[in-house]
């Protein structure tokens, strides 16, 4: 079975630490570790994130991590609020419709009384589909003392409420025989359906030896100054302290000297003014009481160890725990004579009276006085508890589950009159000259076995091949009255006659039959018709991403992108479900979307019917077609696909073309006159023309007069798009030998029963083998006998019709649509009524959304462009951005589809959104395929941080860490760690901005990828010392950046300033930076060493290419003000990369002064402009370009100058690093090493050839 166990009994404050919360987790371990044979899911509450967290961390070892998943309720819930109690209903059918997305076969509530002071909510459903739920019975103490427990109205119906669900459960896990007794009798319930799985002790209550230390330590914590008598288990009526106490009181004054009552629990100011009086006014001194507060359990345990006598004076139990962990311990034990706590203790002569203090009192002078007695209540305590297991718990537990599963019948699929369902079957029908007509011409009769059928079709007239008694509606009568329909079933091709369906199907989803797996001409059809313009772009964008849209707008004949792309991702995700008649299709869309997209996709072989057709003779002579010749017949529409023109060449290159009578005839309409007359003149240049004959359209009656006249049948074809060969089938279904290419569908047909030739075959392949069945007639019976045979097993109408019927009944039982449309139901009646706040509406959908996710996916790699979507500054982050971005849109990774996505805030709390408008600006594809809706994450999906927005992550962080919960890997790019290392050169508020990001990132993501190694390892020490909250390790990784500026999505044109400047450097010696100009990046010591420079004569430029940054006011007043201006000192404020480039170009060396880099891409531009560079000693520019530049070390202005000019002598004396050829990565090679490091399917990705296989820059030579 397929458990679900809610454990929020382990998570709310009022049992988290307490009974409840301690049972619930033994018992939920337990049976994890029990029950091998079976599937578990724990569900927590993820508005309880504290107590998530923790428990996901403890279930490690025993529960694989992705099979502990969260649930929360979109709105409060605590019932002791008058809010949290109009909510309830919603969030239970919220909740439902989570667990039944789980798919259980049966749902474990470890406590239905959660909720009144946390947003816990637990229920039992009140549907016949719904799975069957087990709680776990504690007690129904409030129910037995209602005048003590339910006084207060709002409490008394919270518990009346919690009664009704507990009713309603179909299994009860009582902790006693006593509590399975008061359940029985209390509310009606029969036997069978209480089971008592009793309770244990943890582990840790077993007897120890206590050193006198250890002794004399909880003596002096706790005040513990003489042997004591124990009490635990909390302060509440039922417990009866004030009875305890006052029998404590009326020992014998000589014995009661010698002892102390510790009673050992959480006590507040108000109990502990209330028992110390009355302790005192019972005669007891001070120190005769102890009230020790809450203790460890370690504590507890040595307590239990060390008492002389437990005593638990209880009037009602559930069970009573603390006295089997006293028991346990080794303590000698004594408690009331009440509900559970005899078959707990085990012994009658340990039992006394509650109400009889007299009795109470009696009992402990005894146990304190007799040495043998108390020394027989250890001993047998001892036994006794060995005799309660968690594993005995869980195994009764799992049992009575297991016996309720195994009796738990399949709901019927038929109502209870015996009424078949009504189903609207939505198709067009001959006369239409489709083969998805005809096709429902044989389907129809078959399903009105199991289907009350209505055909619904806007063709102008139906032929005689409908049933009698199928009715025939319009579509728009049938979009009218949907609701009336039980089942829907929708038979698509990728013709016009097939247009409307996808609306109709978008709002009746049913059971979609797909013919034709490239749905990309009637996508463009339906655009073209204007009925929908956008039709075919959305198809495109929602089938295959951007990089179709790409496709339609750079200059790609419609035609072609239709024959490219399938376009059908509207047909799987609104369908139930998804029937195809070959598993090439499903490997096609396995090819295109990934293996979840076949989730609820079948194959179902094509209904072809035996075929009687005349004898042999009869039709060629209602043909007018020779007895004596040899001949071979192809069927369908002739066209290139088709391969004729093959078929016509092997003809010719074969024996049958000089064979007298011969005849090659294509049977079938042709659409492309051009193709038909090259046919014609292929066949006239080779001297067959008599031979061959291309018919037409033809009727069913001259198609069959063709099967019975044809010898050989002949079915080819090239770029299959994922049909199946209904003309092959019915050459079996004839008897007829038939040729096929293995291409397609065709190739999974059994070889005895096909002559199969090569996929890509040469002509004299398929001529050999027309020869060799001409001269074989043997070989002809066997090959049509056998293919007869195949058909009838395989194709047998009756059995088709079933296997539909099951397919259809399953689908329709499963499907998330059905799902989704009885939540919303559901949520809509238990919401009537109620005013609606702000938020609600996008909370429920977001809701529905996440509890009841698609039956199909496809898997999404998420790209943060938050602060490039808004603003493009043109800085070197956001070139990286915009680079890896346009790879990834350019060339998606394999099994994925590339969504850029931003980060907003709204009443819904902050989470993201597709960046469809700006994705489509920045590829310039014109208007957006739709709107910029919220982001819908599978399990699956990756999460890539690429673009750097530090005031943006942290106000996401718990909608990144939702996303991690629905199974989303969730990755950060880093750029550099700069602020943390030198807070110095940065704003304040940057500076905090920055480190909450880091914070907010390590807290919720898979792994963080530096752009270089060495800004990894300084983010590794960072971590070391930040230590974030962290249920495992984070994966830190890097990658090198690329430096081609073309493939970047450059900016271009050359301001006239700019090229003057250029103009004017001819014959001299240029020094290039490249950066913002900020204090880090060195300008102003690069300045300085200038200016003495520049006093000494020398006439080198300094030229700087970046906007102004940070701190940098003074600096830039100095470049605006040089006197060396235009001159010799040139300041580009802003470049487009086309002019960069340019000053690249006619740069003699580039200056590399920064104090810090994450990376270094000035340094990757300059090898691929073929400069030298003069880099600072810094590490990460060692790691990015070797031993290819000469590095310098200045700690002020004179020392650059030296480094300066050592290097101008070292030019001209010829004795700088050569410059290699430009080998630094590409943008693309970056995006590969990206996605590598990323692993997207939890492995490492594939490069393609062009990628380097180290990850370095490639710059070294």
């Amino acid at each position: 079975m397929r458990i679900v166990l809610d454990l929020q009994a382990c998570q709310t404050g009022s049992s988290r630490q307490r009974g409840i919360g301690r049972y619930s987790w033994a018992l939920a371990t337990a049976m994890l570790k029990r029950g091998a044979g079976h599937e578990f899911l724990v569900m927590l509450n993820e508005r309880l994130p504290d107590s998530a967290d923790t428990i996901r961390n403890d279930l490690q070892g025993l529960i694989a991590p992705d099979r502990v998943v969260t649930w929360r309720s979109p709105w409060p819930t605590a019932a002791e609020h008058a809010e949290g109690r109009s909510n309830r209903g919603r969030a239970e059918a919220h909740r439902q419709a989570f667990i039944a997305a789980l798919d259980p076969d049966f749902v474990h509530v470890a406590s239905l009384f959660e909720g009144w002071a946390d947003d816990a909510v637990a229920a039992v459903p009140d549907s016949a589909e719904a799975a069957p739920v087990a709680v776990t019975l504690y007690d129904l103490i409030p129910l037995v003392h209602r005048d003590v427990y339910l006084r207060h109205p709002v409490p008394r119906d919270f518990y009346y409420e919690r009664l009704d669900e507990l009713r309603r459960a179909r299994l009860l896990l009582a902790i006693s025989d006593a509590s399975r007794r008061e359940a029985i009798e209390l509310l009606d319930l029969s036997p069978e359906r209480v089971v008592n799985i009793s309770t244990a002790a943890n582990n840790i209550f077993r007897r120890e030896a206590m050193e006198a230390r250890r002794e004399a330590q909880l003596g002096a914590r706790y005040g513990l100054t003489r042997p004591f008598v124990m009490y635990t288990g909390g302060i509440d009526h039922r417990k009866n302290i004030e009875g305890l106490i006052r029998a404590f009181a009326k020992l014998p004054a000589e014995l009661r000297g010698k002892h102390q009552l510790a009673v050992v629990c959480r006590v507040s100011d108000a109990d502990r003014e209330r028992l110390v009086g009355l302790a005192r006014q019972a005669g007891l001194r001070d120190g005769d009481l102890v009230l020790t507060g809450f203790v460890s359990d370690e504590d507890l345990v040595a307590l239990y160890n060390l008492c002389k006598l437990f005593v638990f004076p209880s009037w009602h139990e559930g069970f009573g725990l603390p006295a089997l962990e006293a028991m346990a311990c080794g303590a000698p034990v004594i408690a009331s004579n009440t509900s559970s706590l005899p078959e707990v203790v085990g012994r009658s002569d340990a039992l006394f009276d509650p109400h009889d203090e007299e009795a109470m009192a009696g009992l402990m002078s005894r146990v304190l006085e007799d040495a043998g007695f108390r020394r027989s209540l250890s001993e047998r305590g001892l036994e006794r508890a060995k005799q309660f297991s968690w594993d005995e718990s869980a195994r009764r537990a799992l049992e009575a589950m297991e016996a309720v599963h195994a009796a738990h019948g399949v709901p019927p699929v038929h109502d209870s009159s015996g009424r078949k369902p009504r189903l609207a079957y939505v198709s067009p029908l001959p006369p239409e000259r489709t083969g998805i007509a005809d096709y429902g011409a044989e389907l129809l009769p078959e399903l009105t076995r199991h289907y009350e059928i209505e055909v619904v079709s806007d063709q102008a007239e139906i032929g005689a091949c409908v049933p009698l008694g199928c009715q025939w509606r319009s579509s728009e009568w049938f979009d009218r009255h949907a609701a009336h329909y039980d089942r829907v079933l929708y038979q698509v091709g990728n013709s016009s006659f097939h247009g409307h369906m996808f609306d109709l199907l978008s709002r009746h989803p049913g059971t979609a039959v797909l013919h034709d797996f490239y749905l990309g001409h009637i996508s463009a059809h339906v655009a073209a018709s204007g009925s929908d313009s956008g039709f075919w772009t959305r198809a495109l964008y929602e089938s295959h991403g951007y990089r179709a849209l790409l496709a339609q707008c750079d200059g790609a004949a419609p035609g072609e992108v239709a024959r490219k792309y399938p376009s059908n991702w509207n047909v799987l995700r609104d369908s139930d479900g998804v029937i195809v008649h070959s598993g090439f299709c499903k490997r096609l869309a396995a090819s295109w979307y990934g293996e979840a997209a076949t989730a609820r996709m079948l194959h179902i072989p094509l209904l072809r019917s035996k075929r009687n057709p005349c004898s042999r003779e009869e039709a060629r002579r209602a043909l007018g077609i020779s007895d004596a010749g040899f001949v071979v017949a192809s069927f369908g529409v002739v066209n290139p696909p088709k391969l004729c023109d093959r078929l016509v060449s092997a003809w010719g290159l074969s024996r049958l073309a000089k064979a007298h009578g011969g005849l090659l005839v294509f049977v079938g309409d042709s659409h492309d006159n051009a193709f038909t007359a090259s046919l014609l003149g292929q066949a006239r240049e080779r001297g067959i023309e008599e031979q061959v004959r291309i018919t037409g359209y033809v009727d069913a009656a001259i198609y069959d007069l063709y099967l019975a006249a044809a010898d050989v049948v002949v079915q080819l074809r090239a770029s299959s798009r994922g049909e199946t060969s209904a003309a092959i089938l019915d050459g079996f279904a004839s008897g007829r030998a038939v040729i096929a290419n293995a291409h397609g569908s065709a190739a999974e047909l059994p070889a005895d029963a096909v002559c199969m030739i090569s996929d890509e075959f040469e002509d004299r392949e398929l001529a050999a083998a027309l020869e060799s069945l001409s001269d074989d007639m043997a070989r002809r019976e066997a090959l049509g006998r056998a293919g007869r045979a195949y058909l009838e097993q395989m194709h047998d109408p009756a059995r088709i019709a079933a296997r539909y019927r099951a397919a259809i009944e399953n689908f329709h039982a499963t499907s998330s649509h059905r799902r989704m449309h009885r939540v919303a139901q559901e949520l809509i009646a238990r919401t009537t009524g109620t005013v609606a706040q702000p938020g609600d509406i996008e909370h429920a959908a977001q809701a529905l959304a996440e509890v009841v996710p698609q039956d199909v996916s496809q898997r999404q790699l998420l790209v943060d462009v938050s602060q490039l979507s808004t603003t493009d500054a043109h800085s070197g982050i956001q070139r990286v951005v915009r680079s890896i971005v346009l790879e990834l849109l350019r060339f998606p990774p394999e099994g994925f589809r590339v969504e850029p996505v931003y980060a907003v805030y709204g009443e819904g709390g902050a989470g993201y959104r597709y960046a469809r408008a700006f994705t489509s600006r920045f590829l310039g594809i014109g208007a957006a395929p739709k709107s910029d809706s919220r982001v819908d994450v599978s399990d699956g999906d990756v999460f890539l941080g690429l673009d750097l927005a530090p005031h943006i992550v942290p106000g996401c962080e718990r909608a990144l860490l939702r996303m991690r919960r629905q199974g989303v890997r969730i990755h950060f790019v880093l750029y550099d760690m700069l602020a943390a290392l030198h807070p110095e050169w940065f704003p304040e508020d940057l500076v905090g901005w920055l480190d909450q990001w880091r914070r907010s990132v390590a807290r919720v993501s898979n792994s963080v990828v530096a752009i270089s190694r060495a800004v990894a390892g300084e983010f590794s020490h960072w971590l070391e010392r930040a230590r974030p909250a962290r249920s495992e390790p984070l994966e830190i990784a890097w990658f090198h950046l690329g430096s081609d500026i073309e493939s970047s999505k450059p900016t271009t044109g050359t301001r006239a300033e700019t090229a003057r400047a250029l103009a004017r450097w001819r014959k001299r010696r240029v020094f290039l930076m490249v950066g913002t100009v900020e204090a880090r990046k060195g300008y102003a010591q690069a300045l300085d060493a200038f200016e003495m420079l520049w006093s000494q004569g020398s006439q080198a430029c300094l030229a700087i290419v970046g906007k102004p940054g940070w701190h940098t006011e003074a600096l830039v007043g100095r470049l605006r003000g040089h006197p060396e201006s235009g001159r010799r000192l040139f300041w580009f404020e802003a470049l487009s990369d086309e002019a960069l480039g340019s000053v690249y170009a006619a740069s003699s060396v580039l200056l590399a002064a920064s104090f810090g880099e994450g990376f270094g891409l000035p340094l990757i531009e300059a090898a691929r402009h073929r400069i030298p560079v003069l880099a600072r000693n810094l590490p990460v520019f060692h790691e990015v370009a070797g031993e290819a530049v000469v590095y310098f070390d200045a700690a002020n202005a004179t020392e650059l100058v030296r480094a300066i000019s050592d290097w101008e002598i070292r030019a001209q004396q010829g004795r700088l690093p050569d410059v290699p050829t430009p080998t630094p990565l590409t943008w693309r090679q970056s995006t590969h090493q990206l996605l590598d490091v990323i692993k997207l399917d939890g492995r490492s990705a594939t490069p393609g050839p062009d990628v380097c296989e180290d990850r370095t820059s490639g710059f070294h030579a």
